[in-house]
């Protein structure tokens, strides 16, 4: 049986992300891995202040949010602190708490001449409803076709009502009949919303999208950004191959999750691109609980995101720290250490923060 803080108090805060509770799984692996930004370590300051940022995790990757304050075992030269001889506290993470989405959807000419974009702009917008109501969180909203690149709707940094009015855009009709189109600048084809291309460019709009996510968040150890794909078909255009693109989102450190709509979709390739989840759906009350599912897993991204601060008792020497997590799931308890060494030569009373 892991050993637990019993008497917390106002001596011991943990704050998360965000509150509730969060799907991270049905079978995590039997540990949980404690990891810190690299070349950050156990930070100290005087007169006795002790800071370590860190992420909580099983070891398969998924994000464990929200832990509360008992999960959390503090020690120094292997001995649990005392919480009336020092201070402790988990504190907002600032930066490292800002998650960063693209929500990709495909506008080829199956979607729309299918009568499935009320249903698709639906569940689009739970998502954002969803994802928006955490702390931090950005939203851009790409679409794609047959075109060999992606289209910008709504960048990151757009408001929830810039957001909603850019997923509306996208059943302005611009022309009714392929013919007409020809002369809409840009839309030679697909009679109509924002489809220039009828064929379906999947793999290139993924491999796009990750490496904008990625090359936003280049300088950061800590990666918050996940690709959200949907699609009702399959790649057609062959712009990119199926092995460049998984190769690209293997390597990525954003989490990619595939939604496909229908019984057109490549379900193996869907699965493999959606390394971090792909959602069927058949129909638009499947898609709209697919979409809040996914939206639930990009929220949780935030809360695994830790900041401790304590202020240690200690007043002089080189000492070892830890910080032990525990997580009751699915009837197992798992349990995660990080460790770490401090030198509290000069430290004195008076720490606050």
């Amino acid at each position: 049986m892991a050993h637990r803080i019993r008497h917390v108090g106002a001596s011991l805060l943990f704050l998360a992300a965000a509150c509730g509770p969060a799907d991270v799984g049905d079978k995590p692996n039997q540990c949980l891995q404690l990891t810190q930004p690299s070349g950050t370590g156990w930070q100290t300051e005087l007169p006795a202040k002790v800071t370590a940022s860190f992420r909580v995790e099983t070891c398969d990757g998924k994000p464990v949010p929200r832990l509360s304050a008992d999960a959390f075992t503090l020690k120094e030269d292997g001995v649990a602190l005392d919480p009336n001889e020092s201070r402790h506290a988990v504190l907002p993470h600032g930066e490292s708490w800002q998650v960063d989405s693209v929500l990709l959807l495909d506008l080829s000419g199956s979607i729309l001449r299918s009568g499935s974009l009320p249903s698709l702009q639906g569940a689009a917008r739970s998502y954002l409803d969803a994802v928006l109501m955490q702390p931090g969180a950005s939203v851009a909203l790409w679409t794609f076709d047959g075109r060999a690149t992606p289209q910008v709707i709504a960048d990151f940094g757009s408001t929830a009502d810039q957001l909603h009015a850019a997923l509306d855009s996208l059943a302005a009709v611009q022309c009714h009949q392929d013919s007409d189109c020809a002369n809409v600048p840009g839309a030679a084809t697909c009679a109509a919303f924002r489809c220039v291309d009828d064929s379906t460019n999947l793999y290139g709009a993924v491999e796009a999208a990750v490496q904008g996510l990625d090359a936003r968040h280049s300088d950061a150890d800590f990666h918050n950004s996940a690709l959200v794909a949907f699609t009702d078909g399959a790649d057609e255009a062959a712009r990119v191959s199926f092995a460049d693109a998984q190769a690209k989102v293997s390597a990525s450190a954003s989490h990619v999750f595939t939604v496909g709509l229908g019984p057109d979709v490549d379900q193996d390739a869907l699965r493999a691109v959606g390394k971090d989840g792909f959602f069927p759906a058949s129909d638009g009350k499947q898609l709209a609980d697919a979409f809040g599912q996914v939206a639930g897993q990009v929220a949780a991204l935030a809360g695994r995101d830790y900041e401790l601060v304590y202020c240690s008792p200690k007043r002089n020497g080189v000492h070892q720290v830890s910080i032990t997590a525990h997580w009751s799931v699915a009837m197992e308890d798992l349990e995660g250490r990080l460790d770490g060494q401090i030198d509290a030569t000069g430290f004195a009373s008076g720490c606050s923060f």
